[in-house]
């Protein structure tokens, strides 16, 4: 990859964060105002209340996955600059992968709570997400390893030199 590609995708999550925090300060405000023109009218359905409780749950989610893209798009700083075996690197690729787990397993769990609390059933099921979330999160967790090690190969190549 070169680097003009590495500056476009830095661009790319640039902008992802961008549309992602302006998502996460306009949704909760329209969840506010829409629910307190509901009140107006008449009371609050417990499916409404579900609606609510399934959009905080995936704002919580969006906050978690930003504060990753955030970290991905450090790390490509840090390649833009030929930094390649660095310390925040490793860290930032470790921290996207508990990240991810800390995300998938919050929805997991806020998803069958609020079932169990709105549906009164337990229902649980995986899906393909969830796959692809593990494979990410290992992804992420190898590329720290391997960054690791390669500026353990890296040293040792300065000190023989």
């Amino acid at each position: 990859m070169n680097m003009k590609n590495i500056k476009y995708f830095n661009t790319l999550l640039r902008i992802i964060l961008i549309v992602g925090i302006a998502i996460c300060i306009i949704a909760p405000a329209v969840i506010l105002i829409e629910g307190k023109l509901i009140s107006f009218k008449s009371d609050i359905s417990a499916a409404y209340e579900l609606v609510i409780c399934e959009l905080l749950i995936q704002l919580m989610v969006t906050i978690i996955t930003l504060i990753s893209v955030n970290k991905l798009r450090i790390a490509t700083e840090n390649f833009y600059r030929n930094q390649l075996f660095n310390n925040a690197i490793s860290r930032s690729f470790k921290q996207i992968g508990y990240l991810i787990i800390i995300a998938t397993l919050s929805y997991i769990i806020l998803q069958f709570l609020a079932e169990l609390y709105f549906n009164s059933k337990t229902a649980f099921g995986l899906n393909l997400s969830y796959l692809l979330n593990i494979s990410a999160t290992l992804f992420f967790f190898t590329l720290s390893t391997m960054v690791d090690k390669a500026k353990g190969i890296q040293q040792e190549n300065d000190l023989t030199i």
